[in-house]
């Protein structure tokens, strides 16, 4: 969050039910409608649509997101930035992959597309502490942000790599270098930094 709050991002697949119009859709279990059940049917959609045209065997699946350790549990969410997120995580339930640890904020388009979001600075500083060591890090490439020397120097140290991107495609070409990679399964836990409003108690 632009706060240097923070959610976790547990993801879960399963089949959709038969006749369902969509190949790929997700809730979020914590909400009925919002914001981020926005973001996150559209990165569902876009991870799906853009893992078929790289020639992946993907089954249609519904997407079930738990946000959890939020670090302030007065503070009320808006924004989509929480999308690319949401992508990543569902991409890596769906082909049981096995990355380190990924940090990622950006509103994602159904067409994979990824759109700037708001104080990027503040969420980059909050990955940087709470992403491990060989971890990722992948932001909106169209914000134009340059990364300052003292926050180079910290994901230099704990050798995390940093990638500004503008589509869904270059975040697998970076975690999925052969389309066919696996690993073994395991609850997907994401850092989502995502844009949110504290309000008083």
């Amino acid at each position: 969050f632009d706060n240097g709050n923070f959610y976790t991002v547990n993801c879960s697949v399963y089949p959709p039910k038969p006749g369902s119009p969509k190949p790929a859709d997700a809730f979020i279990v914590s909400e009925s409608e919002g914001d981020f059940t926005i973001a996150a049917r559209n990165a569902a959609h876009a991870a799906y649509t853009c893992l078929k045209s790289r020639g992946e065997k993907v089954s249609p699946q519904i997407a079930g997101i738990e946000l959890s350790e939020r670090t302030n549990a007065k503070a009320n969410i808006v924004g989509e930035s929480g999308g690319l997120s949401f992508a990543i995580a569902f991409t890596k339930a769906l082909l049981k992959l096995d990355t380190p640890d990924v940090a990622a904020t950006g509103v994602i388009n159904a067409d994979g597309r990824i759109e700037k979001i708001k104080g990027l600075e503040t969420k980059l500083e909050t990955a940087a502490n709470l992403v491990s060591e060989n971890g990722f890090v992948f932001y909106p490439k169209d914000n134009g942000y340059t990364i300052p020397d003292a926050l180079c120097s910290v994901f230099k140290q704990k050798q995390i790599k940093c990638h500004p991107v503008d589509h869904i495609d270059q975040v697998f070409n970076i975690l999925m270098p052969s389309p066919k990679q696996t690993g073994a399964f395991r609850k997907i836990i994401l850092i989502v930094l995502a844009l949110i409003i504290a309000v008083a108690s």
